[in-house]
């Protein structure tokens, strides 16, 4: 019984963090002057590695790779989102 409450309480935990996280990602992209809006989801199965996806809009042709380079200078490695989709507005 205390295993499944401890199983429980981790998996709480990690999606607080996980949410955390994707917050602060988004946060950092919307200060970019090269971003028009965003949305950064985890995604994953549960049991496997998860990964941040950022969902960009951007402004005056930015590509993925400049705003990958721009959030380098921002956030921790851990941080920088594993895919970005380019969105048109």
């Amino acid at each position: 019984m205390a295993d499944t409450n401890i199983y429980r309480a981790s998996r709480r935990v990690f999606r607080i963090v996980f949410n955390c996280v994707s917050q602060a990602v988004e946060g950092a992209l919307m200060d970019l002057p090269t971003v028009n809006t965003c949305a950064v989801v985890v995604v994953g199965d549960e049991g496997q590695d998860k990964q941040l996806v950022a969902y960009v809009v951007p402004e005056n042709g930015a590509t993925k790779r400049n705003i990958r380079d721009a959030l380098k200078s921002k956030l921790p490695f851990y941080m920088i989102p594993s895919y970005f989709v380019i969105l048109n507005r």
